[in-house]
């Protein structure tokens, strides 16, 4: 919508050019709702600025007068309803595409299995908020960055890890924070994601390894005994069947009767010690 279709919503206030030749700039006596807290808007390739307290500098060269009774606080209200309405419009341009193949708990273990793990599983599984020197809105953002990470900043799939953490606080989470009606959660993601430039990228490794039988191994040579080698291949022979070494996370997986769980290296130590 250009400049002079917005100004017919509140003709019969004074307005003029402004300083820059470039725009228009009019002069509402009324308030602003409490519900509009937007000070600028883009529209199509220009932008609206609605003030209620601000120093101007006029020009004087004056398109309307403001000579008429109208009610001004009635054209304001309706003005900033309709921009409401264009920000919720949805976009024309092309949308992102979503990832299809995320499984958000493998995700999720994926933070908890990090290097800096330690974090995600303080925010995610405790809901401490001491590293944030106990700022609740401070932790969901930063919870809310690792997520944006973790799930390739799928805005659906963060809310939905989001509210499987501590930090989740309903009413905080769905509180309308914005005049379009977004909510502090997805102003919250939006943040998030508006700042994360790298995103996690799964290894194109090969397909899950399943549980097999036992490698079929000579026994060592008798030379051999008691070297690094022995052992390595006693150590195959007897659990190959349970173990894998995971190269991208440099952990070992244990398979446990029912799953493979990853770095329980003290189960690995333990069948080391049954083949001494």
């Amino acid at each position: 919508m250009g400049g002079v279709t917005l100004l017919d919503q509140i003709r019969g206030n004074y307005s003029e050019i402004s300083p820059s030749g470039n725009g228009l700039k009019a002069f509402v006596p009324s308030t602003k709702p409490e519900w509009f807290n937007r000070t600028k808007l883009s529209i199509d390739d220009g932008a609206i600025e609605i003030h209620n307290h601000q120093y101007f500098t006029v020009t004087g060269e004056v398109i309307d007068s403001g000579n008429s009774d109208i009610d001004r606080q009635a054209q304001l209200d309706s003005l900033c309803h309709y921009l409401s309405e264009q920000k919720r419009k949805p976009s024309t341009s092309p949308p992102v595409p979503t990832p299809l193949s995320i499984n958000l708990q493998q995700r999720l273990e994926k933070a908890r299995q990090a290097a800096n793990g330690n974090n995600f599983i303080a925010l995610f599984d405790r809901g401490d908020t001491s590293q944030y020197n106990n700022d609740h809105s401070n932790a969901d953002f930063a919870l809310c960055q690792k997520l944006a990470f973790y799930l390739e900043k799928d805005e659906s799939m963060i809310d939905q890890a989001f509210r499987q953490s501590q930090l989740y606080r309903e009413d905080k989470w769905n509180y309308k924070h914005r005049g379009d009606g977004a909510t502090y959660g997805q102003m919250t993601i939006e943040k998030a994601i508006s700042i994360t430039t790298n995103v996690y990228k799964p290894s194109k490794a090969q397909s899950a390894i399943p549980r097999s039988a036992p490698t079929a191994f000579e026994i060592p040579k008798d030379y051999l005994m008691g070297s690094d080698r022995y052992y390595a291949e006693l150590m195959v022979k007897h659990f190959g069947q349970d173990l894998r070494w995971c190269h991208d996370m440099e952990k070992w997986t244990v398979w446990t009767g029912k799953r493979w769980e990853i770095g329980k290296d003290h189960l690995v130590s333990d069948k080391m010690e049954q083949l001494a």
